[in-house]
């Protein structure tokens, strides 16, 4: 099981409120001086984050009849970007799809979690000095009975599943895979190899899982994914 080099995300990291501010603060100010509302976009609608809506069905009982606990395949489902004024409708639940392995990304979950002493804490300090050697990709929001079952089994069906997609080139495929469970909901985490690194050429990639009968897919555009001028995933 590969170790994953990222504090516990707080719960308010995973609210779906998606506040879109018109500046790129993130480009502009350190991380120490970032406010509630930046750390929150940052983690929710960013280049580094994106949400997405997800049909759901009729209730509970959906997880027994194959569902995602509630929810229905993605059909016809559409993504939020920065921007877009729509907010999920009734019957639906918005999903963060999130690169928790890109430098703004952990220092966001840094700032929420110490605060004014984010840039002081030796434990702060610590975390965001560790190597990160893996891309690690998060789906923060789904049902917290989303992961039940044989956790083995489940977890063997993700690293099958998941992938990241990139025009010309093989898919990544996940290397593992590890779940977080805050008793309201969960989050699913992939860890992707850097054998083959994603570059600034590649202009898009594209995460793809399917989880029980619930496709999810987001795309991301690399040359945004820029953090102090350098492409940080």
């Amino acid at each position: 099981m590969i170790k994953l080099p990222l504090p516990a995300i707080p719960v308010a990291a995973c609210m779906f409120a998606v506040h879109l501010l018109a500046a790129d603060f993130w480009q502009t100010k350190p991380f120490t001086e970032w406010n509630d509302k930046d750390v929150q976009k940052l983690l929710q609608s960013s280049p580094w984050a994106r949400p997405i809506t997800v049909a759901m069905s009729g209730g509970p009982g959906a997880a027994n009849a194959g569902g995602l606990d509630g929810f229905s395949g993605l059909g016809a489902h559409k993504s939020i970007h920065p921007g877009d004024a729509a907010a999920p409708g009734a019957g639906s639940v918005v999903l963060i799809v999130r690169w928790q392995s890109a430098k703004p990304v952990r220092e966001a979950v840094i700032k929420a979690r110490f605060g004014n002493e984010a840039g002081t804490s030796a434990e702060a300090r610590k975390a965001l000095e560790e190597p990160v050697d893996h891309y690690i990709i998060s789906i923060c929001g789904l049902p917290s009975t989303a992961f039940g079952g044989n956790a083995e089994e489940f977890r063997q069906q993700m690293l099958a599943q998941g992938m990241l997609v990139i025009k010309g080139k093989d898919p990544i495929k996940p290397v593992d895979f590890t779940t977080e469970d805050t008793g309201h909901s969960a989050q699913g985490m992939f860890v992707f190899p850097k054998t083959d690194p994603i570059t600034e050429d590649d202009k898009e990639v594209e995460f793809i899982v399917k989880i029980r009968d619930t496709s999810i897919r987001q795309k991301f555009h690399v040359k945004e994914m820029l953090y102090n001028g350098k492409l940080d995933l």
